[in-house]
């Protein structure tokens, strides 16, 4: 008998049994290795907390670089992903910079999102992510006319929340928190509630415009012993930086006619089809001033409390005059904004002046009595 051994055969196929145990003992190695991912500011939802308990799920450790802040932390491997015009990209890099995989996928439904952020993942790391905690939708709405959420942190939320025009504010408010829970579990807050105008089905018509209660402030995910929330007394400085990035550059012209007054400004913010003429502005009882649609007007006044009443044309803005209660300071301004829905008439609340700054954009300057 004679017995032929193919060593070359043998020695080749050993090299094929190492290479492939080399590369699962590479790819179990994967777990307790570090991940940064790189945040991405304008997506439409929480796809840092998703991708991160995505590649948590595999064992990995895991950190999202905020706005740079943590860029100078030491990784293993870097991902970055990208949102727009309804497309989600995600980069996968190694330590040294060089691209792994890039992956893309068009997404025309948020109903799922969560969801699909895993399965986008596992598509990129050739795995099927097993994901245990999964959070669930946020934007359950219960008719909101919208949610707007802008994410500063981990667990930093600007958000704000717009009712219709048969909600309350009350109920507006308790989504405010209700949403505010389901994204950070406790947290810290400040918000503050006001008008909005919004439009509905056929915009041209004038009883297309409406008012609904608007609830806006931030969320700040907190450990508290014994209670769901705590609502800050005032706004907190993140808050605040918020807010004067939100509106840099922008400035309210200064009205050089009244040197040494304070003053009121008076936005008329109403749409096309609230065009009824001028409102008629009355400070302390008496009539001051006539404001055109898409005008501002600048009323000097004396430091202390003043109260303002307007008058629109129309039958709706008629039937009741609410008086509105202004406290100036000495040599400040105050805002007052003009909004207007078909159902209700003209409504005019005070605003304040990083909202002024938005709304006095395009507005054109008008003089008083």
């Amino acid at each position: 008998m004679k017995i032929e051994i193919k060593s070359g055969f043998c020695f080749i196929n050993m090299k094929k049994l190492l290479f492939f145990y080399f590369l699962a003992l590479a790819i179990q190695c994967q777990a307790g290795r570090t991940v940064r991912i790189d945040f991405f500011p304008d997506a439409i939802d929480d796809f840092d907390l998703f991708f991160k308990k995505g590649f948590e799920s595999e064992g990995y450790a895991v950190y999202v670089n905020y706005f740079d802040r943590a860029a100078d932390k030491p990784y293993d491997l870097l991902f970055k992903y990208e949102w727009n015009d309804n497309v989600l990209k995600g980069f996968l890099y190694d330590q040294g910079g060089e691209l792994i995989k890039q992956q893309e996928k068009k997404i025309l439904y948020y109903e799922r999102i969560e969801s699909v952020t895993y399965q986008f993942l596992g598509e990129l790391l050739e795995k099927e992510l097993d994901v245990k905690d999964r959070r669930g939708r946020i934007k359950n709405t219960l008719g909101m006319v919208g949610v707007d959420m802008v994410k500063l942190d981990s667990a930093i939320y600007i958000l704000t929340v717009r009712g219709s025009e048969t909600m309350s504010m009350a109920f507006v408010q308790s989504e405010f928190l209700r949403i505010a829970k389901q994204l950070t579990g406790q947290f810290s807050t400040y918000f503050e509630g006001s008008y909005h105008q919004y439009e509905t089905s056929e915009r041209w018509l004038p009883s297309s415009q409406c008012i609904g209660w608007k609830v806006r402030g931030i969320v700040v995910g907190s450990d508290l012993a014994g209670q769901d929330y705590f609502r800050y007394p005032e706004p907190p400085p993140v808050y605040k930086h918020y807010l004067e990035n939100l509106v840099a550059g922008l400035t309210i012209p200064d009205d050089q006619a009244y040197p040494g007054f304070s003053k009121i400004y008076i936005l008329r913010n109403s749409s096309k089809s609230a065009d009824y003429g001028p409102n008629i502005v009355y400070l302390d009882g008496k009539s001051v001033c006539q404001v055109n649609y898409r005008n501002y007007a600048v009323i000097p006044v004396s430091p202390g409390l003043h109260t303002i009443t307007i008058k629109g044309l129309d039958v709706a803005s008629t039937r009741h005059l609410p008086e509105l209660k202004v406290k100036v300071l000495p040599l400040n301004n105050s805002y007052v904004s003009i909004i207007w829905s078909f159902h209700i008439g003209i409504i005019y609340q005070e605003v304040k002046e990083d909202e002024a700054k938005l709304l006095i954009q395009g507005l054109t300057g008008e003089e008083c009595n």
